[in-house]
């Protein structure tokens, strides 16, 4: 060997273990601070810089960011791991949260933000805990807005569920919680959901999903989109087309004494899914459940419409 290729080698292993120089990459959540879903009884492991929750915390949370390997593929063991906790601690985090722990992330995850090939990527959330005194002021704020509303809305406020399920859409979307904005764009999308015409099913709809990835060794939260679909009917034949939401949702079916019947597809990005299902269309509500093998387990979840 030459003393400049031992120079150079040297040099390369230098900056391999130089100090600060981690395989590991944080990315900024920049959206708008909200609440995520949290769950009863979840186990955390206690021996890293923070704790490493195996499923969403107990407490209200927000996201403050996300850490991934440089190598997608790479399983995360505890030295990983320790890294993750080490570097969601250094920007800030109370706790890191791994989606199905020690498996690949989740399957909307993947969907929505990824391109097809990089699904075996697994990712941690950096959270921060949202103290008591912030969660009873939003909470507060929130009661002053939907008592505001209700008073200048009253018939567009009279079905809880459809009401929830806009605001859920539109929060989604990006809309602030509890603005202005949020009461314009929720009076506009319910008075069009309720004033139009319900001869049969066509016309516009909201709707709600959820989807779980399950494996033989583990099963990630399920996760919920939101949106709004037009449906047309010719006869007994019924077509579904979403028309916003960060999930393309399709159906092509037929309807029969309440009973529906055909192939649904999800769709975002570079990824796809369709599938054969079956579910119940009454004249305000259309329900699907669905389940589909793919490679890594079972796809399984649900979609219901509303207007």
């Amino acid at each position: 060997m030459t003393k400049g290729f031992l120079t150079l080698l040297g040099a390369a292993l230098l900056g391999m273990f130089a100090p600060g120089c981690s395989p590991m990459r944080y990315s900024k959540n920049t959206g708008k601070s909200t609440f995520w879903t949290t769950s009863v009884g979840t186990m955390a492991e206690t021996a890293y810089a923070i704790p490493v929750y195996r499923g969403p915390p107990e407490r209200p949370y927000e996201v403050i960011g996300s850490v991934r390997f440089v190598d997608p593929r790479k399983y995360w063991d505890d030295g990983i791991i320790r890294m993750a906790a080490s570097t969601g601690k250094k920007h800030g985090g109370n706790a890191i949260y791994i989606p199905s722990f020690g498996a690949p992330g989740s399957w909307l995850d993947s969907f929505i933000s990824r391109p097809a090939g990089y699904d075996q990527e697994t990712k941690a959330y950096v959270i921060k805990f949202i103290p008591e005194t912030v969660v009873q002021s939003r909470k507060a704020e929130q009661d002053r807005f939907w008592t505001a509303f209700r008073v200048k809305n009253p018939k567009l406020a009279d079905d809880d569920q459809l009401l929830q399920l806009g605001t859920s859409h539109l929060t989604d979307q990006g809309v602030l919680q509890n603005s202005t904005q949020m009461e314009e764009q929720l009076s506009v999308l319910l008075s069009d959901i309720k004033n139009q015409p319900k001869n049969d099913l066509s016309g516009k709809w909201l709707f709600k999903g959820s989807v779980q990835t399950r494996s033989l060794t583990a099963a990630d939260s399920p996760e919920p989109f939101f949106g709004v679909a037009s449906i047309a009917m010719t006869g007994s034949k019924i077509t579904i087309l979403s028309t916003a939401g960060k999930v393309e949702v399709s159906f092509s079916g037929s309807v029969e004494t309440g009973q529906i019947v055909g192939t649904l597809g999800l769709g975002a990005r570079a990824s796809s899914l369709s599938l054969k299902c079956e579910g119940v269309a009454l004249n305000d509500k259309i329900s699907f459940a669905f389940q589909k093998l793919v490679e890594s387990g079972t796809v399984q979840g649900n979609l219901t419409f509303l207007r």
